[in-house]
């Protein structure tokens, strides 16, 4: 069973990474392979845990339809009164303490941005970064409509027992950023924010039951910057990219030029994934657009 493989994969944790399951973010300047070890056995745990989870639902709902049975064969008496009591307590035990166990263990579960997203994002960068060099790494995970990430609220409330009433509330969420200096001396800067609109809806249904709706609107905004060495890369044609993003945005700086390009994605639900091809296809647009800076006598 997943379950017990998530416990020992917990209990083998350090008091750092344990910490990080408990508070949800964390920010560091070390080596890309410090903080890949560190952020892989989370996100190993975190892999059994969703599946430990699901098997604990699966025996959930199992053990609620074998109560039923239970109580059919009590009610024919194919299981002696003597014995009644206590099959019913043991299906009844299996089925709601799973169900228990389950919502105990969801204060463990961290989004699975952890192992899609960072973690393959982080193996693909190591590649390409200077030896011996630091990455400045932040990671916030704690939920993208925890109270300290609220920007504003709205609520539009028509009175007592008066419908619908609708509350509004706005979120940005910094959950993600990378700074990293590369092999050829460019310096990459990768980041990843939402803003998260959640819409609550109280409202009186035909029949006159009161019913509640929650929507929710996530915009993700995608942002990957190479600032490389003007020695080193002609970006004279960096204008060209402009059709290849929402936005583009072009520094001159001391002996370095920045190129940055940012693009925007929806989705409607908190579990939604971020996928690396994403940050990793907007560096490679920026690298493919640039030229050796020797090629300009060619």
């Amino acid at each position: 069973m997943k379950l017990f493989s998530a416990l020992r994969k917990y209990f083998a944790l350090t008091s750092a990474q344990r910490q990080f399951i408990s508070k949800g973010i964390w920010a560091c300047n070390q080596p890309p392979s410090t903080i890949i070890s560190f952020l892989r056995p989370l996100a190993a745990f975190d892999s059994d845990l969703d599946k430990g989870r699901d098997q604990l639902m699966k025996i959930g709902c199992g053990g609620l339809i074998l109560s039923f049975v239970v109580a059919i064969m009590i009610g024919n008496e194919v299981i002696p009164e003597s014995s009644a009591g206590i099959a019913m307590f043991l299906v009844l035990t299996l089925g709601l303490g799973s169900f228990i166990a389950r919502w105990l263990l969801g204060s463990m579960d961290m989004h699975n941005n952890l192992r899609l997203f960072v973690v393959p994002l982080l193996n693909a960068l190591q590649q390409d970064m200077a030896p011996g060099k630091n990455m400045i790494f932040k990671l916030d995970l704690r939920g993208k409509t925890c109270k300290s990430k609220m920007i504003s609220q709205k609520h539009d409330n028509p009175g007592w027992f008066r419908y619908p009433k609708l509350s509004t509330y706005n979120f940005k969420d910094y959950w993600f950023s990378c700074v990293a200096p590369l092999v050829d001396g460019s310096t990459l800067k990768i980041t990843v924010d939402d803003k998260v609109r959640q819409r609550k809806k109280t409202y009186s249904s035909r029949s006159g039951k009161t019913k509640y709706k929650t929507k929710i609107k996530i915009k993700s905004k995608i942002s990957a910057s190479l600032a490389m060495k003007t020695k080193t890369y002609d970006l004279e044609k960096a204008g060209s990219l402009n059709n290849l993003c929402d936005r583009l945005k072009v520094k001159d700086k001391d002996r370095r030029k920045a190129v940055g390009m940012t693009v925007y994605l929806i989705s409607a639900s908190e579990a939604s994934v971020m996928e690396p091809s994403v940050c990793l296809g907007l560096v490679g647009k920026i690298l493919m657009n640039a030229t050796p800076a020797k090629a300009k006598g060619a």
